[in-house]
């Protein structure tokens, strides 16, 4: 049996130059063949901004998206967020919605999917949404951060792949017991490849509440339970149970050969803040355990209603402006910012709109 492997790579300035590498390193066009209809899952979990640390950056999403057109196989963006009527103003938000339409990639709302019934190996019965169901393969994408969630305390690539069942199945995954639930989702789908976005994570009170925290890399592995565990290491937590769980249930290893880094990985370790026992934390997790999520209306009435409120999501104004030492001049802020607010002169130097209250992209 050959030993797991988890590909570190470094980026920079020029971090579509980087993230290529990081594709050459696992040998993506050896993954992807023609014809091929590929899902990219992403995290996109509630309305944030890439600059927040809370999703994966939507520029390194459709840049992937392009990558796999390039090998001759159909590229899908879906995502489902946190509740009813939220993923749309997500993909808004962030600039994923815009990017998509310019460069001609499908992205689809998860949430206004059918559900397909797949079954664990364990006899768990799922609503898996369809176009994750139908992919011919899977490439999983998340953003490296916390989790609130006493039992979990990261959102790493097993967690993300809950964002693949239908609706309300989501909410009543947690209530039959958030570890198991991880691990049977992980047992039924199987992603061919396994990217997190640690570019910039999120610190504190993840995965929505929290601060950004800036790593600089990009992870991949095909094994998932490896590069969760890999991810802990990095910011300074011990490896959750339910990892730990899911390598005695065969799923990875927990220690898989580390690749592209020329020092051992505690070497470059960035410390993240965990989540604070607080009011809001313990209510979220005692809610997210209820049986009552299982009924429709309440999951649309605690999610839409009172979520909105709770997390107050980017409710502050900004202005844009420009970092002109790692500007690059690619334009890609002027082609996907939800807000219209960037503009480039004719000296090709972006500058703000002084005279207007409106949101910044990075």
């Amino acid at each position: 049996k050959s030993m797991s492997k988890v590909y570190c790579k470094f980026v920079g300035k020029n971090i579509l130059n980087d993230f290529d590498g990081l594709l050459e390193l696992i040998n993506l066009r050896n993954i992807i063949n023609k014809g091929e209809k590929v899902v990219i899952k992403p995290n996109i979990c509630a309305p944030k901004l890439p600059s927040s640390g809370g999703i994966t950056k939507p520029l390194l999403i459709v840049h992937l998206a392009e990558k796999i057109r390039e090998l001759g196989a159909t590229p899908i963006v879906g995502e489902g967020s946190i509740g009813y009527g939220i993923t749309e103003k997500a993909f808004k938000v962030c600039g994923l919605q815009d990017l998509c339409s310019a460069k001609n990639i499908k992205l689809v709302n998860l949430d206004n999917d059918e559900a397909v019934i797949m079954q664990s190996p364990s006899g768990w019965k799922l609503r898996v949404c369809k176009t994750i169901a139908e992919a011919d393969k899977i490439i999983n994408f998340p953003v490296i951060k916390t989790h609130y969630h006493g039992d979990l305390n990261v959102s790493l690539s097993m967690k993300n792949l809950i964002g693949t069942l239908w609706r309300v199945q989501k909410s009543l995954l947690h209530t039959r017991g958030i570890e198991k639930g991880i691990i049977e989702i992980n047992k039924t789908i199987m992603p061919v490849m396994n990217i997190i976005d640690a570019t910039t994570g999120m610190e504190g009170d993840g995965p929505v509440r929290g601060t950004p925290k800036k790593m600089g890399m990009i992870l991949a592995s095909t094994d998932r339970v490896a590069l969760d565990s890999t991810c802990c290491k990095l910011i300074g937590f011990d490896t959750p149970n339910y990892i730990r769980l899911a390598e005695q249930e065969g799923l990875g290893s927990l220690n898989p050969v580390i690749c592209g880094l020329d020092r051992p990985l505690e070497n470059f370790a960035v410390k993240f803040k965990k989540p604070e026992p607080g009011l809001y934390n313990s209510i979220m997790a005692d809610t997210l355990k209820s049986r009552f999520l299982s009924i429709p209306f309440v999951h649309k009435l605690i999610f839409k209603r009172i979520g909105h409120l709770a997390n107050a999501i980017d409710s502050k104004p900004y202005l844009p402006f420009v970092r002109k030492n790692i500007c690059t001049k690619c334009k890609t802020c002027v082609q996907i910012c939800p807000f219209n607010a960037i503009q480039m002169d004719d000296k090709n130097e972006g500058f703000q709109k002084a005279d207007e209250k409106v949101g910044i992209v990075f």
